[in-house]
């Protein structure tokens, strides 16, 4: 994994990097999707998230 200075990140400093969403964030986000009719691809380029973690969001919510 590089970092955005070029060094290596190890991964305990990855995990640190991780971001965090409150449930409220999720439930809005999985709401773009089943609510408002957009695909997983627009609400994830709209939020910056990742598709993984919505589709996670969408089927824990």
């Amino acid at each position: 994994m590089q970092s955005s200075i070029g060094g290596k990140l190890s991964q305990k400093e990855y995990i640190k990097m991780r971001r965090t969403f409150s449930p409220d964030y999720k439930v809005a986000a999985v709401k773009l999707v089943t609510e408002q009719g957009y695909s997983v691809a627009q609400a994830c380029s709209e939020l910056g998230i990742g598709e993984t973690a919505l589709r996670r969001w969408i089927k824990q919510v």
